[in-house]
């Protein structure tokens, strides 16, 4: 797994709060034992329409998103986490000193299926303290002193996972341009996937989604926009082989189009005036000489790399 692939892995690790679900049936599959957790969340309304949203895990550390339709901010701060307390100062977007206070309200939850052990517990309450948010540019703001809050928690879990999943893919296309070779420079990347007519959900479907990722005064900063279109969206002239021209026109929020093709030289060119606005920096272009490509289907791949200076 290349570096941008495992840092966007990492983040969507910790994004996730809860364990996987079920296994398909008929795959093989093997026991894991997850620790027991301890995770408060809470939510607000930021100005812009966006939706601010924070979750603290004891174990794995601190979440703040900001979310509005198809877009998305996560940013993982360090900062302590234990117990009822959040305390947090996410380099250049504000605080948050709060204490859980529960209000007596609480619910049992059953355990995960296909996990052993005891359910969850929810309790609920609100968060007291100081909350001032503020997004890059303004994009969006928050200041509060309480909010509506959760506090979950369980036992370790004894889980089954599968060993393999069935691919609900048929066509896979990623483009990806790194400003530079520190974790520090952003990652800009776009994912192109094509649904198998049998994959619940998407079936017959092609999703877009485009990320910006770098780390920031050890925080790690995670931008993102997708959609979800029909087939006709990924244009493949010549179906029945490994595409030489590939056209790729998305919805809104993306902008324009861009094509896939084969060089007289035999390699790939990535092109057109494709671009999507993400949250905080505004519109991205996603196409152009500095990008490199990866591009699955019928069982065969390719990459593009470019080629590196001496």
């Amino acid at each position: 797994m290349s570096r941008r692939l495992l840092t966007v892995a990492l983040a969507a690790t910790v994004v996730l709060t809860a364990l996987p679900g079920a296994a398909s049936a008929g795959t093989q599959t093997h026991r894991v034992h997850t620790p027991a957790g301890h995770v408060i969340q809470f939510h607000l309304r930021g100005t812009g329409g966006y939706r601010i949203n924070v979750i603290a895990n004891r174990r794995q550390g601190i979440l703040v998103s900001a979310t509005r339709g198809t877009a998305a901010a996560y940013y993982f701060p360090d900062g302590p986490t234990g117990g009822d307390r959040v305390d947090a100062k996410p380099p250049g977007i504000g605080v948050i000193s709060v204490r859980f206070i529960a209000n007596g309200h609480t619910r049992q939850l059953p355990a995960w299926q296909d996990c052993g052990g005891k359910g969850r517990t929810v309790r609920y309450g609100t968060v007291r303290g100081r909350i001032r948010l503020h997004g890059e540019g303004g994009y969006t703001e928050v200041e509060a002193s309480r909010a509506k809050a959760k506090l979950f928690t369980w036992p370790s879990q004894n889980c089954r996972f599968p060993d393999d999943e069935p691919q609900r893919w048929t066509a896979l296309f990623q483009a990806f341009h790194e400003a530079g070779p520190g974790l520090e420079d952003p990652t800009l990347e776009l994912n192109v996937i094509r649904y198998a007519r049998w994959a619940r959900p998407p079936a017959r479907e092609i999703v877009f989604k485009a990320f910006e990722y770098f780390f920031r005064d050890r925080m790690f900063v995670l931008r993102e926009v997708s959609a979800t279109a029909n087939a006709s969206t990924l244009m493949t002239p010549e179906a029945k082989t490994v595409p030489e021209h590939l056209v790729f026109a998305p919805p809104p929020p993306f902008n324009g189009t861009a094509t896939l093709e084969r060089t007289p030289e035999s390699t790939f060119a990535w092109t057109g005036p494709l671009s999507v606005s993400l949250p905080g920096v505004g519109r991205r272009r996603l196409a152009g000489p500095e990008f490199e490509s990866h591009y699955c289907a019928l069982g065969t791949c390719f990459d593009q790399f470019l080629e590196e200076d001496g």
